[in-house]
């Protein structure tokens, strides 16, 4: 599972995030450019632990409540 870090500036999150109909062929894109057939599943995280988690790592502020940017999940096979 690839947690993806929503500073890279590709609007992958919004069209995983939000169900959008680009998520799919943008889940299969993430896949194999790491080398992974294709997306099995997509979407929200919904783990206030990994979000912290994730946000602690990256170069963007944490932030809390509803403030948050959504995070997002992508498994690949």
């Amino acid at each position: 599972m690839f947690v993806v870090d929503m500073s890279d500036g590709y609007g992958v999150d919004n069209c995983v995030a939000n169900g959008g109909a680009c998520g799919q062929a943008i889940a299969d894109a993430w896949c194999r450019v790491h080398d992974f057939e294709r997306a099995v599943s997509f979407g929200k995280v919904t783990s206030d632990a990994l979000r912290i988690s994730v946000a602690a790592k990256t170069a963007q502020t944490t932030c809390t409540g509803g403030s948050c940017r959504d995070t997002v999940a992508i498994t690949c096979r």
